[in-house]
């Protein structure tokens, strides 16, 4: 049985090679993504370990709170404790380093690097040891106007030592003079990240932290390990700054690689969820693969019952013919996942998330898991096609067909609503209890229940698609309709893994269309101002005060609000924390119903949104204490309002984050015209002034709109292309069962040809059909899709997405579309049926 076994997967090889298609790419993904993160998390070891090399030590302070937003938020440490440090027994020496955010800017002012990579900015340390960037060209800044740059920024910029060159800083933009070029160790960057290194009073000036250092850098002496260098160093600071802690420097090398890990886990996930669903998609395609080769192969099967084959030998022909398809699928499939995950990078970078690494790593965890997936995958899809090859009888040798009544069956129809029930209710658990897990499960089993019920659905919906082809196509048209609704269960199966990728584009459309609604709908009526300015892109470095100062004295400007963020314990829990200008909150912005006075939101009163306000007990002249990274304030609830879309939940006084943060940054500005004023008089001032930020921009309430939906769009985008691997397997699905429907009806094809059936009309038919199974398929995705994305966003409506909208001009070109696809894939069979020889087609047992 084992050489007969491998003889039939040998003597089909276009079934093979359509298997193994499947498995590759569903496997490759998911291979790619290990392969991407264990490469982003490679990158980022090294990165770190280079940058404490040659330390031994690191002094910070410790940790007032640690944020998913913001990691650990620390104070900075005053520059007097480097000198402390330094008299440490084993220490050599020791350099404080001070880190800002530094853009630089090429020649046509347009920025280098971002776009996800940081782009940091940082004081040369003079210490060679204690500095991971080395000068490969110039020497060190030694005037507030000079920087180094590293060989990234220089190749990009076209920057040579001597060059003047602007970098985009919180203050504006600045004129620099390239005083040296250097290398992150060997690297021409720290992973992809750029740097601009200025003069140490430069920096703190920069970071707003004058006299002030984040970390000191500690350089043992020759033969004093790490563990003593920390010991001696935290034995001399003790009680001279009781905020201080001090690490080795691999433990700091160690944490941050484990940090940014932990920072870019939500892309390994992201993409896991895609490589699952295109797994999924191709289990469905395999196993309606194995059924129908099952079901062709009954003769064939019974014969071997009938001269002795056990139905356990029959059952382990077909799960090892499964099993080789899927040792050799996954084996080609870790292959294709090496170009998969530069794929990947790829594609993520398209979407502005450069994600900086160099070479693939392939960890043996990635083939373990690759093997298995796709072993497991193929063998559970052969399973019930196996126990159905063993069922079968000898006497079947004698049938020639066998008639589908799925179409007919009650008790399907009844465990298909059952189980679609069970998913709309696990749907509503999991979406009132934030349980994302149950909603993923609740789509499985929505998206099991339409495959159980699909049969039901395929004959009536079939006959109602294909019922204008007759009269289009005459007895072509005929043909198609009777040949998608006759075999239902093959319809249903053929069609279902279009389904499940149309259900999650539609479900995903129904969501951003809502989201764009509510989000518009949300500024016409929240936002009273004519004007926004806000960056651009990742950087949220702000810019500074002075932008607000310029835009209050235009002509025409009535107020301008100006609009701070910043992470913060608040009574003992992290929150986002917003500074305003409460004076002109209510002039530019709608909250609602409000109780007591903004207007007092300033020094040690604050405001906070209803819905916080009641989930924490507060009312008006409430204490609410808040720890920002600064120090610790007491305030008294001055104001409750009720909306928080555009305010957040907890508002201070700008004088508020002057003293308290490092943020002294604006963030966004809501400018409100004097009424009369035409806003295109006024727009180009506004341009003039921010054209010294490269990153920000002004946009009228139209383009904020648009650019808010731009977000969304772009998110939109991704999801679409990292769906599109799971269309491709569905539409792999079609194309393949088709061609083996094609080989189950060669007599019934041949005759028609014998009776004068043109080659074009044998096409034509094919095409249609074909085109009638994906328009089902893509209309029960759509009545999955549109459901949840429905039930998803009414469940949302707390967090500010208010409005359901269907895009009915989206839906239903991918309707139009899953019709193309259909015809697309039935190509090449249609092809293969119109070349069929009419004398062997007849003589075909």
């Amino acid at each position: 049985m084992r050489q007969l076994t491998l003889r039939n997967l040998w003597a089909r090889k276009f079934r093979l090679i359509s298997l193994l298609g499947i498995i590759v790419t569903g496997v490759g993904f998911m291979a790619g993504v290990l392969v991407l993160k264990d490469t982003i998390n490679k990158t980022f070891e090294d990165l770190f370990a280079g940058t404490y090399a040659n330390a031994s030590a690191v002094v910070r302070s410790k940790a007032v709170f640690t944020s998913d937003q913001a990691g650990a938020v620390r104070n900075r440490l005053p520059a007097t404790l480097v000198d402390r440090v330094g008299t440490a027994p084993s220490v050599r020496a020791a350099d404080g380093i001070v880190q800002t955010t530094a853009q630089a800017l090429d020649r046509n002012d347009k920025t280098i690097g971002g776009g996800g990579a940081p782009t940091f900015g940082y004081n040369w340390a003079p210490t060679p040891e204690a500095n991971p960037y080395k000068l490969v060209n110039g020497r060190a800044p030694q005037a507030d106007g000079e920087v180094v740059i590293d060989r990234l920024v220089a190749k990009k910029g076209s920057y040579a030592v001597g060059d003047s060159m602007k970098v985009l800083t919180s203050a504006g933009n600045e004129t620099f003079t390239v005083s040296g070029v250097a290398t992150f160790g060997t690297a021409d960057s720290s992973g992809g990240a750029t740097a601009v290194l200025f003069t140490t009073a430069k920096a703190q000036q920069l970071a707003n932290a004058p006299g002030q250092f984040d970390e000191i850098i500690v350089v043992g002496r020759e033969g004093a390990s790490q563990t003593k260098v920390r010991d001696e160093v935290a034995s001399t600071i003790a009680g001279t700054d009781g905020n201080a802690e001090v690490l080795t420097a691999k433990a700091r090398a160690d944490e941050s690689a484990s940090d940014i890990k932990k920072a870019l886990g939500f892309f390994s996930t992201f993409l896991l969820i895609f490589a699952v669903v295109a797994i999924f998609v191709g289990m469905f395609v395999i196993f309606n693969m194995f059924k129908i080769v099952v079901d062709q192969r009954t003769r064939e099967m019974a014969l071997l019952r009938a001269i002795g084959a056990s139905s356990a030998q029959v059952r382990r022909s077909v799960l090892l013919e499964s099993g080789v398809i899927g040792l050799v699928g996954s084996g080609l499939g870790v292959a294709f996942g090496l170009a998969m995950a530069t794929l990947l990078k790829g594609v993520l970078k398209a979407f502005g998330i450069d994600i900086p690494a160099t070479g693939l790593v392939l960890a043996p965890r990635t083939v373990v898991v690759a093997v298995i997936v796709g072993m497991l995958t193929t063998v559970v899809s052969a399973w019930f096609p196996a126990r159905k090859a063993a069922k079968v009888p000898p006497i079947a040798a004698l049938r020639d067909v066998a008639i589908d009544r799925a179409a007919s069956s009650v008790v399907r129809a009844v465990i298909g609503v059952i189980m679609l029930t069970v998913a709309g209710l696990a749907l509503a658990v999991g979406l009132i209890g934030g349980t994302i897990v149950l909603v993923g499960l609740a789509f499985v089993v929505a998206i099991l229940g339409v495959a159980v019920l699909g049969p039901v659905l395929a004959r009536p919906i079939s006959r109602f698609i294909g019922a204008p082809l007759p009269a289009m196509r005459g007895m072509t048209g005929t043909l198609a309709r009777e040949n998608a609704s006759r075999n239902p269960r093959r319809t249903s199966a053929t069609a279902l893994a279009l389904t499940i990728g149309v259900a999650l584009v539609s479900g995903v459309l129904v969501m951003a269309s809502s989201i764009k609604s509510s989000v518009a709908n949300t500024i016409d009526k929240q936002i009273a101002g004519d004007y926004v300015i806000q960056e651009k892109g990742f950087g949220q470095i702000g810019f500074t005060t002075k932008v607000a100062d310029q835009v209050r004295s235009t002509t025409g400007v009535a107020y301008v609000m100006q609009l701070r963020f910043t992470v913060a314990l608040v009574a003992g829990k992290v929150q986002t924390v917003e500074a305003v200008d409460a004076a002109k909150v209510e002039a530019v912005v709608n909250l609602g119903r409000v109780q007591g006075k903004l207007t007092e939101v300033t020094g040690t009163k604050a405001a906070v949104s209803e819905k916080y306000a009641k989930s924490n007990a507060l009312a008006i002249g409430s204490t609410l204490p808040i720890s920002f990274v600064k120090g610790d304030a007491t305030f008294t609830v001055a104001s409750i309002y009720e909306k928080t879309e555009l305010a957040g939940s907890v508002l201070v006084g700008l004088d508020v984050f002057d003293r308290y943060t490092a943020n002294t940054n604006d963030n966004v500005l809501l400018i409100d015209l004097v009424n009369g004023t035409s806003p295109a008089s006024v727009r180009p001032a506004l341009d003039a002034i921010v054209s010294g930020f490269p990153t920000a921009e002004v946009q009228d309430r139209t383009e904020f709109k648009q650019s808010q939906a731009a977000q969304v769009n772009q998110l939109l985008a991704l999801i679409y292309v990292l769906l599109a691997l799971a269309i491709v397997i569905a539409l792999f699905g079609i194309a393949n069962t088709l061609s083996l429907s094609i080989h189950e009806r060669r007599r019934e094809l041949g005759l028609l040809r014998a009776v004068g059936q043109f080659r074009s009309q044998t096409r034509s038919a094919v095409r249609w059909e074909s085109a009638i199974i994906a328009v089902f398929g893509t209309l029960l995705g759509l009545g999955v899709g549109v459901a949840f994305g429905a039930a998803i966003v009414k469940a949302l409506h707390k967090e500010g997405i208010t409005i359901l909208t269907l895009p009915i001009t989206g839906l239903v070109i991918i309707t139009l579309l899953g019709a193309l696809a259909g015809i697309t894939a039935s190509i090449r069979p249609a092809w293969r049926a119109a070349k069929l020889d009419v004398l062997q087609a007849l003589a075909t047992e």
